[in-house]
């Protein structure tokens, strides 16, 4: 025999599997979308940092620059010794770049 709140739990039961499936279905579906519709967008934003003597810590600095974000950095020569500039050839890739304080103001000014 068939007690009389059986039919209420296997209602709740079903009601809270179909929500379930629901969140689930929908989580692929924006996942699927993430995915197909990802495009990298421009960034106009790079990080500018002074160096100067023997740049000591400018290993370390973009260390922890690349673990925030991966933007261009623009080093700006202010007073580096013969050993800084080996540091920072030594450091600058595609990603770094030394540059002095006038073609920084060049790269950004309008003409």
């Amino acid at each position: 025999m068939e007690q009389g709140g059986g039919g209420v739990m296997e209602l709740m039961q079903d009601g809270v599997v179909a929500a379930l499936a629901a969140i689930g279905v929908t989580a692929l579906l924006w996942l699927a979308a993430s995915v197909l519709l990802y495009r990298e967008s421009p960034v106009d934003a790079v990080y500018v940092m002074r160096v100067s003597g023997d740049a000591a810590g400018l290993d370390a600095a973009l260390r922890i620059l690349a673990q925030n974000r991966r933007l261009p950095v623009l080093l700006v020569d202010c007073g580096l010794d013969e050993a800084g500039r080996r540091a920072v050839s030594l450091l600058a890739g595609d990603n770094v770049k030394l540059v002095t304080p006038e073609e920084l103001a060049s790269l950004y000014t309008e003409k």
